[in-house]
């Protein structure tokens, strides 16, 4: 028979595992030769992590126009106000370590564009920065346009203020993500012929 200390510990174990708490171990505690739950949860990582950053985005510059719309009525109004500064240097921060790691390990680039172009492929690139620069344009001026209905009526939604922020934005987007594009790609680059010279430096013949 089982001991009372046993049996209390056994059911301590089950209800752990019922908690949130117990998910959450058993999510962040997979095995690393379990390759395809490894896989899978980065991907998710991945997703959440653009998820977040997105939604961290609109929500900073839906506030940055609902201050500009609110500043035309009272002039007395500051810009934080309306904009949390934890949110803009969560942003600054999480997105310049993410990309500085990333960029070191070479994972700015993806896989199928490394392994067949050895210069960098403007087109790919271009094509990518275009369709985020369009999305943001637009997505800023909706942001813009809903900012303008709530704080100053109807009659301000979709005007050629708005119109025009979102062109400026989804040109200087996409021209930014192409540089920034450019840049990552080369830096990339310069990482993985480091790796190839030092393994081809430190290699040697197998004695016969």
């Amino acid at each position: 028979m089982r001991s009372i200390n046993e049996t209390m510990f056994h059911l301590n174990m089950q209800l752990r595992s019922c908690t949130i708490l117990g998910v959450l171990n058993e999510l962040f505690s997979l095995k690393k030769s379990d390759e395809r739950l490894v896989t899978e949860m980065n991907k998710v990582y991945a997703i959440g992590y653009r998820l977040f950053t997105i939604g961290l985005l609109l929500d900073v510059y839906y506030n940055a126009m609902r201050y500009i719309a609110a500043r035309s009525l009272d002039m007395s109004l500051r810009f934080f106000d309306f904009v949390s500064p934890i949110e803009i240097v969560i942003l600054l921060l999480v997105g310049t370590v993410c990309t500085t790691i990333a960029t070191k390990k070479g994972l700015t680039v993806p896989s199928r564009v490394a392994e067949n172009s050895d210069s960098f492929p403007w087109k790919y690139y271009g094509v990518c920065s275009l369709l985020w620069g369009i999305g943001a344009g637009v997505a800023a001026t909706l942001c813009a346009a809903l900012a303008d209905f709530q704080i100053l009526g109807v009659h301000r939604i979709l005007s050629s203020w708005n119109i025009g922020l979102g062109i400026a934005l989804a040109i200087a987007i996409t021209l930014c993500l192409l540089l920034c594009s450019y840049l990552t790609f080369k830096i990339a680059k310069r990482q993985e012929d480091k790796q190839l010279k030092h393994m081809e430096n430190h290699s040697y013949d197998i004695p016969l």
